[in-house]
């Protein structure tokens, strides 16, 4: 929640500057992509009926989107910015951009993510506080006997693929919807 510590609401405020509204077209706008304010409670609904129509495979589609997505919008940063594609294909700049990708997730309101361990030759640990997804069980009391933020592992795991140059996988460990303290995210290199 945005409050009276402008040290604190900095990013928020240095974020702002990139969104736009057009009341007259119901629009809103980030860095110039069309963006629609969704509460978690849909999200959360969406993923249960889906659950309940097709079982768990919802959660593999969920995290397929995910996964395809970041990859997709990584992909777009690296062939407009050469400098950057540059430092990723010799390896220098791979921290940076897996350090802005949890960045992104916390700018867009996924929770604060932060990196705990980069290693994208053997395992990564991603940890996710106040899942947007997540959080909405918790606070209704729905705990869940399974993780439920297969979107974020899925973006996890699109985004290791595209730093590090091949397939990934994301699995979370640690769920807040299960009752865990936070949601914690293990990232690991397919073997071929």
């Amino acid at each position: 929640m945005l409050g009276k510590d402008k040290e604190k609401n900095k990013g928020v405020l240095e974020w702002l500057k990139h969104v736009e509204f057009d009341e007259e077209n119901g629009e809103i706008a980030i860095s110039g992509q069309r963006h629609a304010l969704v509460f978690n409670g849909i999200f959360a609904d969406l993923r249960e009926r889906m659950r309940a129509i097709i079982g768990h495979s919802a959660d593999v589609i969920i995290y397929e989107v995910g996964r395809e997505h970041v990859k997709k919008v990584l992909n777009y940063y690296l062939q407009h910015y050469p400098p950057l594609k540059l430092l990723v294909k010799t390896g220098i700049g791979k921290e940076q951009l897996a350090k802005k990708a949890a960045e992104l997730l916390t700018a867009y309101g996924f929770g604060k993510a932060e990196i705990e361990k980069l290693d994208l030759e053997n395992e990564s640990i991603i940890t996710l506080k106040n899942s947007f997804v997540a959080s909405f069980y918790k606070k209704r009391n729905l705990n869940q006997d399974r993780p439920v933020c297969s979107l974020v592992a899925g973006f996890i795991a699109g985004a290791a693929e595209v730093i590090g140059n091949g397939k990934y996988e994301c699995k979370e460990i640690e769920c807040i919807a299960k009752g865990d303290e936070v949601c914690r995210f293990v990232v690991t290199k397919v073997k071929d």
